[in-house]
């Protein structure tokens, strides 16, 4: 079995969920486990980490009836982080049935819960796959010398030089390339963890664009370049 589908068996058997999600019977059985789990994307751990054990949470929209799902995968390097992750999950089930005595009001999810890594998964009723994202803030806690070489892979990319050839005017005022954040194989759909090294190429004071470089450290190589877009929070 590959280790893939083995991590989406271990999540459908895991799977629990909001009792909002529970009382519109949107988990009714392990058949439903299985399909909600079979929209992952792929699930590698961050550099030489492997996974113990996960808690898999499909929970509510803040809608009723809901339109869609959210499925938080919290996934755990080690028995001992697992049980503060379990703590924290009953801490969280303890509060929400404290509050959820009528369907009008609403009452908190299970966002943010303690965990080595933390998924979000967008799903439509039906199981199909909409977005997924790290919610780690760890992601952007880049080591200096990871950050230096991946910047400098970029630096020597034909990708980055054919950017500054369309460029020419460009301010120096916005600075050089920088490393920002860690991006998982669930987000860029690459099999391994890239490093994002943003170049801005304007910005107003409030609004920026930009290129997204996406570093294989490994191999040493730019994989993709995207475009990004900054806003006003």
């Amino acid at each position: 079995m590959h280790q893939r589908d083995d991590i989406k068996d271990q999540i459908a058997a895991a799977m629990i969920a909001h009792p909002r999600v529970l009382h519109q019977r949107l988990l009714r059985d392990q058949g439903d486990a299985e399909r909600f789990a079979g929209a992952l994307p792929p699930m590698v751990p961050f550099k030489d980490n492997r996974y113990h054990s996960f808690i898999p949470v499909l929970d509510w929209d803040h809608r009723l009836p809901s339109r869609d799902l959210v499925l938080r995968v919290y996934a755990y390097y080690s028995e001992e982080s697992a049980e503060v992750g379990w703590a924290d999950q009953r801490a969280r089930a303890s509060e929400i049935a404290r509050m959820d005595k009528y369907p009008e009001f609403d009452v908190p999810d299970f966002a943010d819960l303690v965990a080595d890594e933390a998924y979000e998964v967008d799903l439509h009723l039906d199981g199909t796959l909409v977005a997924s994202r790290l919610t780690s803030a760890w992601r952007r806690e880049l080591d200096v010398g990871d950050a230096a070489r991946a910047i400098g892979v970029v630096h020597k990319s034909q990708e980055f030089l054919d950017l500054l050839r369309q460029v020419p005017d460009r301010p120096d005022a916005l600075g050089d390339a920088e490393a920002t954040s860690w991006t998982p194989p669930c987000e860029s759909g690459y099999p391994r963890w890239t490093m994002d090294v943003w170049y801005l190429l304007s910005y107003d004071g409030m609004f920026g664009q930009g290129r997204s470089f996406l570093v294989d450290l490994e191999e040493g190589r730019v994989i993709t370049v995207r475009e990004f877009t900054l806003r006003p929070d």
